[in-house]
């Protein structure tokens, strides 16, 4: 009886250890240049630094281009909701460069602009109520915005980019904002 539990005991050992050594690790980054697979952006952004230099980074790609607000499927607005409402993301080395443009529900044109690197403060141009903003990426399709007045936090919204990448959904503050690629 002993030498049979023994046997199962290390059977049941070996095969843990053959599916440990077998088993594909879950990735959600590849890099679009060499299809390497990995399992955090950083290892992605590090990977792509060193191993394709002066490639720059794509990942951004998801968020670049004109986003046109979509006053119907937006849930709230911060304020009263804008009669139009563009939004155009460009790709910095490890950021993004913004600038919205709108028509408000007074009929006043509005324009702000920021640019930030991931993880580090930047001043956002034309909102009197931030003086920083920080980017940081959560995975390939979101993104998480910190506008900061004094070095405290004021604002903060999660934008994600939707699978296909048509639909970008900016949520904060108990507002659900929704924009369309055009």
């Amino acid at each position: 009886m002993r030498k049979a539990m023994l046997l199962l005991a290390v059977l049941g050992l070996v095969g843990l250890v053959w599916a440990a050594e077998t088993a594909q690790t879950i990735t959600n980054f590849r890099c679009p240049i060499c299809a390497k697979d990995f399992s955090t952006f950083d290892q992605l952004k590090s990977h792509i630094a060193t191993a394709h230099p002066g490639n720059g980074l794509p990942a951004a790609a998801p968020f670049t281009g004109t986003w046109k607000l979509n006053q119907a499927k937006s849930k709230s607005y911060p304020g009263p909701m804008p009669k139009v409402e563009v939004i155009k993301l460009q790709a910095l080395d490890n950021g993004l460069k913004g600038t919205i443009d709108g028509i408000g529900s007074d009929g006043k044109p509005y324009h702000d602009e920021w640019s930030g690197l991931y993880g580090q403060d930047s001043p956002p141009i034309g909102d009197p109520n931030a003086d920083a903003a920080v980017i940081k990426r959560i995975d390939a399709n979101t993104l998480e915005c910190v506008f900061k007045k004094a070095g405290k936090e004021v604002s903060k919204w999660r934008i994600r980019v939707s699978r296909h990448g048509k639909i970008m959904t900016a949520a904060g503050n108990g507002h659900v904002v929704v924009y369309e690629k055009s």
